[in-house]
């Protein structure tokens, strides 16, 4: 069976349904999703690091040594796609808490 990569252009906020249904499919491959029109953008990061993994190296989850938590640590990778999917960033908001790792202090 040929595997086909497709991309979704212009999907606006049903992109998400139209990946969906290609997911589905057992002969495509999802390659990108790319639309320009004002949209929102959001990044689901599917990671998780435990307390085993902040106690191994004292620099983890510090201010001092780490300096800024998941965001600045572990998801630049993320915001570099979404920035490169969507192009430049007129605007920014967000939230911030600790909701998983209070034994840390940068996401604390």
């Amino acid at each position: 069976m040929k595997i086909h990569k497709l991309a979704i252009i212009g999907c606006g906020k049903v992109a998400h349904l139209h990946a969906k249904a290609i997911g589905n499919l057992p002969d495509a491959n999802l390659a990108a999703v790319w639309s320009r029109t004002p949209a929102l953008g959001t990044i689901n990061m599917l990671g998780w690091r435990d307390k085993a993994y902040y106690d191994s190296d004292p620099w983890r989850g510090t201010w001092d040594m780490e300096g800024g938590g998941v965001l600045v640590n572990q998801a630049p990778h993320q915001l570099d796609i979404l920035l490169w999917f969507m192009g430049e960033v007129d605007e920014v908001y967000g939230l911030w808490s600790n909701l998983n790792h209070p034994y840390i202090d940068v996401d604390g």
